[in-house]
C-alpha cells in the first residue's frame, strides 16, 4: 500500500472582515512595536521588516511625528552601507503613565515610549481602607506625578487590577481579602478626575504584554505563560502574539483553579483554590503554622513576606522549608496550564520571584513530577528577567498603543498643569 500524504493548511475564519481602520491600527502596532525593539531604524528597514509598501511606512511615521511621537535622528548606515534618515519613538516631551493596583499597595510609574521607568510612587493600604477611598488615593498620587512631571506630555495611564475581573463589565468581581471593589469602575473614575484616557488590564495579562513586547527573546516562543504569583496568583497567555483574554476576559485565573476539592473555602465559592497555597499570604500562614517547629528561626519576630524573603537569602531553615513547600504547590497548579496550553516558556514574576533559585527550583521539580518527560524536556520555566514591574510596564505599553488605535495622542495633559485644570 502506497504512502498517504495528507496536505495540512491553515484557515483563519472571521466573523466580521477588516475594514480600513482595523487595518490601520494593526499596522501601527506593527511598526511601534519594531520602533520600540530597534531603538532607530530606517524606513526601508521599517519596510523590509515588517513586510509593508514604503507608502504605508511613510504614512504610518509621518502620523507619528505629527502627532509628536516619534521624531527623526538624522542620518544612520542603512543596508548595503547606504545612508537613510533614522526614525526613533520621541523621549523627549512624551510620556505614559503605568498604575496597578494590589490587596496591600498601589504603585504609580511614569514610563517613556520605549518602556523605561522614569519615577515611582508606592503607597501601602490598610485592610480597613474602602475601596472608594484608595481611588481617591490613587487619582491623588496619579495628579501628583501628573505635576512633576516636567512639562512632558501624558499620553494616557493604564491600570492593572487582580482578578478575577470581567472586561466586558469593566470590573472586577472579587478581590480575596478585601471585600468592597465589586462595581467600582476604577478606569471612568480615574478618567474622570484626570482628564486622561485610562485603560484597564488585568495585572497578570498585563505582565505577559510586557514579557513578549520587550524582551525580543520571548518572541521566539510561539506560546508563553506569565504567571504573576504574589499576593494572588494569575495567568497571561500568549499565543503567536495574541493575548488569550477567554469570553468575559477571566482566561488564566489559575489563582482560582481547585487543586484540592477539600481544601480552603475561598471567597469565590470554590474550595481548595490555588492562590490559597503558593502566595505570599500563604507563604506568611506556613510561617505562623511552623514556626513552634523551628524555635531559632528569625521568623519568629516577624513572619511577613519582607521578612521571609530576607530570612530566605540568609539560609533560615523555616524561611527555606516553606518556599519549598509554596514552589510545589505552585508547580502542581501549573501542570494543567501545561496540558491546556502547552507553553513553550512559563515566565515567573511578581513577589514570590524574588525568592530566586530555591523558588524556581522547587516549581521545576514539582512539574517536573507531574507532567509527560516528553513534554517537560521541552519546557522552560524562567524567573522574570526584568528589573521593574512588568506589570506595570505592560499596562503602561498598552496605554501607549491603546492611544494611537483611537487616534487621539494630542488628547493629554501636560505636566505642571494645576490641579483644578485637570478635573472634567
Amino acid at each position: 500500500m502506497g504512502d498517504v500524504v495528507v496536505e495540512t493548511y491553515k484557515v483563519n475564519r472571521r466573523k466580521k472582515g477588516l475594514n480600513l481602520n482595523d487595518i490601520q491600527e494593526i499596522n501601527r502596532g506593527l511598526i511601534l512595536w519594531l520602533l520600540r525593539r530597534t531603538r532607530v531604524s530606517s524606513r526601508a528597514d521599517l519596510s523590509k521588516t515588517s513586510g509593508l509598501k514604503q507608502a504605508t511606512i511613510t504614512n504610518i511615521i509621518n502620523d507619528f511625528i505629527s502627532w509628536g511621537i516619534a521624531t527623526e535622528t538624522g542620518s544612520i548606515e542603512g543596508s548595503k552601507g547606504r545612508r537613510s534618515i533614522g526614525v526613533a519613538l520621541n523621549t523627549e516631551t512624551h510620556r505614559v503613565m503605568g498604575v496597578r493596583l494590589t490587596r496591600k499597595f498601589f504603585t504609580v510609574g511614569l514610563f517613556d515610549l520605549y518602556g523605561s521607568q522614569e519615577s515611582i510612587l508606592v503607597e501601602q493600604i490598610s485592610p480597613k481602607e474602602a475601596g472608594q477611598v484608595i481611588v481617591g488615593r490613587m487619582i491623588a498620587a496619579i495628579r501628583s506625578v501628573i505635576s512633576a512631571a516636567s512639562n512632558r506630555l501624558i499620553l494616557g495611564i493604564g491600570v492593572a487590577i487582580p482578578g478575577p475581573y470581567v472586561r466586558t463589565e469593566r470590573t472586577m468581581t472579587l478581590m480575596t481579602e478585601r471585600p468592597g471593589w465589586e462595581g467600582i469602575a476604577i478606569d471612568k473614575e480615574i478618567a474622570f478626575a484626570v482628564g486622561l484616557p485610562v485603560y484597564l488590564e488585568h495585572d497578570a495579562k498585563a505582565g505577559a504584554l510586557a514579557e513578549w513586547w520587550l524582551a525580543p527573546e520571548r518572541q521566539d516562543h510561539e506560546t508563553i505563560a506569565y504567571i504573576a504569583a504574589g499576593q494572588g496568583i494569575g495567568a497571561g497567555i500568549i499565543i503567536n502574539g495574541q493575548l488569550i483574554r477567554g469570553a468575559l476576559g477571566l482566561a488564566g485565573e489559575i489563582g482560582h483553579v481547585s487543586i484540592s476539592f477539600q481544601g480552603h473555602k475561598c471567597a469565590c465559592g470554590n474550595r481548595g483554590c490555588l492562590e490559597h497555597y503558593c502566595s505570599t499570604l500563604a507563604l506568611s500562614r506556613y510561617a505562623e503554622e511552623s514556626i513552634g517547629d523551628y524555635p531559632d528561626s528569625v521568623l519568629a519576630a516577624d513572619r511577613s513576606f519582607a521578612a521571609i524573603l530576607k530570612a530566605v537569602q540568609e539560609g533560615d531553615e523555616l524561611a527555606l522549608a516553606i518556599t519549598r513547600k509554596a514552589a510545589w504547590f505552585l508547580g502542581f497548579g501549573l501542570v494543567g496550564l501545561v496540558n491546556a496550553y502547552n507553553p513553550h516558556l512559563i515566565v515567573i514574576g511578581d513577589e514570590m520571584s524574588r525568592l530566586g533559585q530555591v523558588f524556581l527550583d522547587g516549581v521545576r521539580q514539582s512539574v517536573e513530577e507531574h507532567v509527560l518527560p516528553s513534554v517537560y524536556r521541552r519546557l522552560r520555566i524562567e524567573i522574570s528577567s526584568f528589573d521593574v514591574d512588568p506589570v506595570l510596564v505592560g499596562v503602561s505599553t498598552l496605554a501607549v498603543e491603546q492611544v494611537l488605535y483611537q487616534n487621539n495622542p494630542a488628547k493629554s495633559v501636560e505636566g505642571d498643569a494645576n490641579e483644578d485644570d485637570l478635573d472634567m
